[in-house]
């Protein structure tokens, strides 16, 4: 959670995207509720290309750290599709997605029970 806070107070650095997607989604997945944050949606949603992708693989450089001493991270799994799309990252970012659906899906639930409680 620090890491995608310190995110967010940074600005959301464009070196982090892949990082924040990855925390969100892997995180939301694994149920920590503290990773549904409506304004993190909104803000992998606007990372988002027209075409449905995620295309902007920056140079990632760790706030701990100054950027003398830090080391360049090479993704050596991340692929750039023939439409400029970036597989991993793409990846991350559907994996938030549905962390996503899932808190809200889980919500919606949660309220359907309590209505149907107060009408026995």
């Amino acid at each position: 959670m620090r890491d995608a806070k310190i995110t967010e107070l940074t600005g959301f650095p464009g070196s982090h995207h892949d990082l924040f997607m990855e925390q969100i989604g892997l995180c939301g997945i694994w149920g920590y509720k503290d990773f549904n944050k409506p304004e993190w949606l909104d803000k992998i949603l606007e990372w988002q290309e027209p075409s449905g992708c995620y295309a902007s693989a920056k140079k990632y450089e760790c706030f701990d750290v100054p950027a003398a001493m830090s080391h360049t991270r090479v993704k050596r799994e991340e692929k750039i599709l023939s439409d400029g799309c970036l597989s991993h990252e793409t990846g991350v970012a559907l994996l938030a997605l549905v962390a996503n659906v899932r808190f809200e899906a889980e919500k919606e639930h949660e309220m359907n029970e309590k209505k149907m409680l107060f009408m026995k």
